[in-house]
């Protein structure tokens, strides 16, 4: 376990706490860490996650900063902390209530930047798709 100093003069640790392995005698690796703000940080940790209802509205969420919508349907989720690149790994589901209980809802991701990832949700009613909001979507990313 190691702390950041704040900076060389001041010897209070703060900042954030991180969790080492030592693989085999190797130098050690950072493999946790805990930010100032109660982040915990991995690669297996959740960079960010989001639950929205109606069109943008956040309910609740880890790293995001917005939910733009361009259309119905289709969705921009900002991170407020930017991922290190583009390759991370996202994941939606969507469901919600509209007239009649024979709707299913169905949710996507695409186009992972470092800064923000889509999801665009449809609804089916015994018929073909058609793009719509739900009445609630969650989405989860991991990335570096």
């Amino acid at each position: 376990i190691k702390g950041a100093k704040e900076n060389s003069t001041n010897q209070n640790y703060a900042g954030y706490l991180a969790f080492y392995t030592r693989p085999s005698g190797a130098v050690p690796v950072e493999r946790f860490r805990i930010t100032s703000d109660g982040r915990g940080l991995s690669q297996f940790t959740a960079k960010a996650w989001v639950r929205i209802t109606d069109a943008t509205t956040i309910t609740d969420s880890h790293n995001i900063s917005s939910v733009g919508n361009s259309a119905s349907g289709k969705r921009e989720i900002n991170i407020d902390v930017d991922t290190a690149n583009g390759n991370g790994c996202a994941v939606a589901s969507a469901g919600g209530a509209s007239s009649g209980s024979s709707y299913t809802y169905n949710a996507t991701t695409h186009s992972i930047a470092a800064g923000s990832w889509g999801v665009t949700t449809s609804a089916h009613n015994n018929g073909s798709p058609w793009l719509a909001n739900g009445g609630h979507i969650c989405s989860i990313l991991f990335a570096d």
